[in-house]
């Protein structure tokens, strides 16, 4: 008999001198351990913005506080995207923005090998301005590294490949659309094929979704996917089951970033029978703005997703800007029921 199980926690209380926090993303370590960035400062693209990291200790079942790993003099940095390679190596892609724009951004990463204890220098991935970060990178079943990026210059979603374990990056295939899109969460499903969902670069309404069935080369023309969306972040896995699970903002107005719901889909994305909420309340759209201390300022946005050793599917995600929020849920939970 399994069990639905569902928890929750906030990764930390109020940080002093961190008004504002956003963009979590979340990875599983060897020993059962999870770690998770985010970038927190005063406000969204202010110079002040630096990347934070805590590390959730599975024996004692709490997270350590937050510490700094990345602050860019005089700039502002951004959208952090953890990703544990084969060989041990623990990267963390960034954004630095050397402008006031999100397409003024170049990304950078830092690599550890010590699961997030210590981290190297800073290295350049992509010098030239107007790519974006944002979801997981993904290994495919023939070993092949995939990293879902953003023009936002060009207003599609682009993809680059490596068959190194990290060492050499190519560029492959976008995805075209009319509006925009960006920030594609990518799973491969069962025939091999990639699935990616994207959010919309317009006023929101419909998620995005495309294919491809050449690992990322060439993809289909973006159409409508399954979900409402205020034109926000999404996240996706395809857990061990072969069941994929996705977290996203429902659509409730065109610029606001509640209710946040995960969903679970038994047939490779072409159904989601199975749909919860993580969050309900009513809420403003606070982007851009630091944190309001008042009931109607909720925002629960830019989910990340992992599976841990277990089996257990734990989901962070930005809850009021002002602290991130770490849940962790079964399939029985998602699926609404006891096994």
């Amino acid at each position: 008999m399994t069990k639905a199980f569902y928890r929750e926690r906030q990764i930390f209380p109020r940080l002093p001198g961190y008004a504002s926090c956003h963009a979590s993303t979340i990875t599983s370590l060897p020993d059962g351990d999870l770690l998770a960035a985010f970038y927190a400062g005063s406000v969204e693209k202010a110079a002040d913005v630096a990347i934070l990291s805590s590390r959730f200790r599975a024996r004692r079942a709490l997270w350590s506080p937050p510490r700094v790993i990345v602050d860019v003099a005089d700039k502002s940095v951004g959208n952090p995207v953890l990703f544990l390679a084969s060989s041990g190596v623990l990267w963390l892609f960034y954004l630095v923005m050397q402008g006031h724009k999100w397409h003024h951004c170049t990304i950078q990463y830092i690599q550890s090998t010590d699961y997030g204890a210590t981290w190297g220098p800073e290295k350049t991935f992509r010098e030239t301005p107007g790519w974006t970060t944002r979801n997981n990178l993904l290994v495919l079943d023939n070993g092949e590294i995939l990293f879902p990026l953003s023009d936002n210059v060009e207003g599609y979603s682009i993809f680059m490949s490596s068959q190194d374990g990290g060492q050499t990056w190519q560029e492959l295939g976008h995805i075209p659309s009319d509006p925009r899109n960006e920030q594609p969460a990518v799973v491969q499903i069962s025939d091999g094929s990639l699935l990616a969902y994207m959010r919309t670069g317009g006023k929101g309404g419909d998620c995005w979704q495309s294919r491809s069935c050449d690992r990322g080369r060439s993809w289909t023309a973006a159409e409508t996917g399954p979900f409402k969306n205020p034109n926000s972040a999404m996240a996706m896995l395809r857990l061990d089951s072969a069941n994929l699970v996705a977290v996203y903002n429902d659509l409730n107005n065109f610029r606001l970033r509640t209710p946040l719901n995960v969903a679970l889909s038994p047939d490779d994305g072409i159904t989601w029978p199975f749909i919860r909420s993580l969050e309900t309340r009513k809420g403003a759209f606070t982007y851009l703005t630091t944190r309001l201390d008042n009931s109607d300022s909720n925002e629960f946005s830019y989910p990340a997703i992992v599976q841990d050793q277990e089996g257990l599917v734990h989901i962070t995600y930005t809850h009021c800007r002002d602290n991130i929020k770490h849940v962790t849920v079964n399939e029985a939970w998602i699926q609404h029921r006891d096994e």
